[in-house]
């Protein structure tokens, strides 16, 4: 399966680069299925897993790499509530607006983006890190 066949998982996209893969709506993968949203080479992966009870992963870690990330990623889960999220391009121009309830999320991987919390909302943000702060993490849409 590919990122744009997975249950619920939709792909935004311009000049055929992707900008953000969300999970909107109803979809459940098969039982004991774990399918990969993102491909293989992306620098910031996220996977889908369902597992049955009982099922065990075995103890494990992982190897230390070093990794050349040009863009961070950046990923919301919405626990609680409801955002409109804008997915722009570089150079500002909206490409899609989605909306987020409670159980979907969102993968940004390029172009810009923005949130507006339309019912009061509980989100969880990961990105990738060390965080150097808003001025050398962050370009911000003009005016």
């Amino acid at each position: 399966m590919n990122p744009t066949t997975l249950p619920g998982v939709h792909t935004v996209s311009h000049d055929g680069a992707v900008l953000a893969y969300a999970r909107v709506g109803a979809g459940r993968l098969e039982e004991d299925e774990i399918q990969f949203v993102t491909p293989t080479e992306a620098p910031f992966q996220v996977g889908m897993m369902r597992r049955p009870a009982g099922t065990e992963i075995r103890p494990h870690r992982h190897l230390q790499r070093t990794y050349d990330v040009r863009t961070a990623s950046e990923f919301i889960y919405v626990e609680a509530g409801r955002v409109n999220v804008g997915i722009y391009t570089d150079d500002w121009e909206t490409v899609e607006t989605l909306e987020l309830s409670a159980g979907e999320w969102i993968l940004f991987t390029g172009g810009g983006h923005s949130l507006t919390v339309s019912a009061d909302a509980q989100l969880i943000e990961v990105k990738q890190g060390p965080y150097p702060g808003d001025g050398l993490a962050k370009v911000f849409a003009p005016g």
